[in-house]
């Protein structure tokens, strides 16, 4: 039977190795250690990824598809080494029109939002993506955006 001294030996013993678990392991106690970063999650939200313009505009019919977009690809990098914290997104727009008759611009609205506790919008910008000249099928050339 173990000493009242060496259970608390033995507990001291693994709550030392517990700090010594990395990042993403479980610790002793079944817990995750996690290091937090100021650096926000990026991320396309469900259903705005995509957009769809019709021809006439105001028509609905599929036989109105003029172009088809999607946004793909995101990437960020983040400095938040200094006060303030600044994040850098990537992406690719990929579009498709339906007419491959003569060329024109092809503009790709999208928007950029920094949310903090999920909830509360702190800043929101609307920019977008053309490509003069679209063809058939084109892909757009790579955005960026700064938040």
């Amino acid at each position: 039977m173990l000493s009242r001294k060496a259970i608390f030996a033995l507990s001291f013993a693994a709550l030392g190795l517990s700090a010594c678990s990395r990042n993403g392991e479980i610790d002793s106690t079944g817990g995750i250690n996690v290091t937090r970063s100021a650096c926000p999650a990026v991320a396309v939200p469900a259903y705005t990824g995509d957009i769809t313009v019709f021809n006439p505009p105001s028509s609905r019919d599929s036989r109105a598809i003029d172009v088809v977009a999607n946004l793909t690809n995101l990437r960020s990098t983040c400095n938040d080494a200094g006060s303030e914290v600044a994040v850098n997104l990537t992406f690719d727009v990929t579009a498709r029109r339906s007419s491959a008759q003569g060329d024109r611009d092809v503009v790709v609205p999208y928007y950029a939002t920094v949310v903090r506790g999920g909830r509360v919008i702190v800043s929101k910008s609307v920019s977008s993506v053309a490509d003069a000249g679209a063809r058939h099928r084109s892909r757009l050339p790579q955005a960026a955006a700064r938040t």
